[in-house]
């Protein structure tokens, strides 16, 4: 999980699993920033990098690959499914979690100015997923 602030904006990366991981995140974000405007992505679509993401407030665009937004909606509700069976604790962190579509989807690589701060996205996939992501970030 990581999160980048910018002179105007903010990107959560990874937001954990399920939707109270994901308002904890939101928690420790209001601590570092005060800007209003956000952004959040994750990696790929297991749910301990994608589900948290649901417990983030419309106005946050979320930002994943064409391919990841192909398993986010094909492969995710099942693998939610299967690491609920794992433990009680995961069942419960899945309890009412669900995959947000994503507001900004990229083919290749896709560029994000936070002010003073640049995330770019690039798709390494297919490696642990069709739809593996990797954020470089400069100042």
């Amino acid at each position: 999980m990581g999160i980048i602030v910018g002179g105007r904006a903010t990107l959560v990366i990874d937001p954990g699993l399920g939707i109270r991981n994901g308002e904890t995140v939101l928690r420790e974000v209001a601590k570092l920033s005060k800007n209003t405007e956000m952004y959040v992505a994750s990696t790929h679509f297991h749910p301990e990098h994608a589900s948290g993401v649901a417990a983030f407030p419309a106005g946050a665009k979320y930002i994943v690959s064409q391919v990841q937004a192909q398993d986010l909606e094909e492969l995710a509700p099942a693998m939610a499914e299967q690491f609920a069976k794992r433990s009680p604790a995961m069942a419960e962190l899945l309890k009412g979690a669900t995959f947000r579509k994503p507001d900004i989807t990229f083919e290749k690589t896709y560029e994000l100015d936070l002010g003073g701060v640049k995330a770019t996205f690039m798709v390494m996939g297919p490696t642990h997923t069709r739809g593996d992501t990797a954020v470089w970030v400069q100042d």
